[in-house]
């Protein structure tokens, strides 16, 4: 299996009266090649259970095993490492350098890895319909060419795994069905995907669902969408 989470609690908050529990208890098993989606209303934990997914954060007690092994004996230069080469991350906001071109910032990531694939940018951005904007800024592109860049980012270093915070919150209908069959595509290069999200028709099309409430798993969907 890609992720084991075992009893995974973490709290927020410097005086031990005063900490908020955010995830408790969590048990989670994702399979390699599995898109899932978590859901759950605002402040139900959903976002810090994606950042410890994508080592952007600790837990405080639990076991987190990655690929078989455990997260927690890493030093924070192994889990630096091990986001930048393992993991590809897709933001609601986009979270682009809005004065950089689209090809700087797809090539970001490159910038901190031992694999340089400069050649993979016109690959990636042929691929994702934006080859004719890589020498356009950012802050020129629309929301669906801004999250078709932030894909392209997420993917140039070839991540097993993609995490994609809320990836159509701030897109309009269409674009939002262009960005998700992009996303589903991208199991048929074995990748393992793992989406927050609100919209029912998105967490539709994923293999399998997770309904956060209260920083604690509720309930999982196991049923494969139509």
């Amino acid at each position: 299996m890609a992720i084991e989470m075992k009893e995974i609690n973490k709290s927020f908050g410097k005086e031990a009266q005063r900490r908020c529990q955010v995830l408790k208890q969590i048990n989670l098993r994702i399979e390699d090649g599995e898109i899932t989606a978590i859901m759950g209303r605002s402040g139900a934990g959903k976002s810090t259970l994606l950042h410890i997914i994508g080592c952007l954060d600790r837990p405080d007690s639990g076991s987190y095993l990655l690929d078989s092994e455990d997260v927690s004996t890493f030093s924070n230069a192994k889990l630096a490492a091990c986001r930048n080469t393992r993991f590809g991350f897709v933001m609601q906001d986009f979270a682009l350098i809005e004065d950089e071109t689209v090809r700087q910032n797809i090539m970001l990531p490159t910038y901190f890895s031992k694999q340089k694939r400069a050649s993979g940018c016109e690959e990636l951005a042929k691929k994702l319909g934006i080859a004719q904007l890589l020498d356009k800024k950012v802050s020129l592109l629309s929301g669906g060419e801004k999250q078709r860049t932030a894909i392209a980012r997420a993917l140039i270093n070839d991540p097993k795994y993609i995490i994609a915070d809320e990836p159509t919150g701030a897109l309009d209908s269409e674009n939002a069905r262009t960005i998700m069959q992009i996303l589903l595509d991208l199991k048929q290069d074995k990748k393992t995907i793992i989406i927050v999200t609100h919209d029912i028709q998105v967490a539709n099309l994923c293999d399998r669902t997770l309904y956060i409430k209260d920083g604690m798993i509720q309930q999982t969907d196991n049923e494969q969408p139509a």
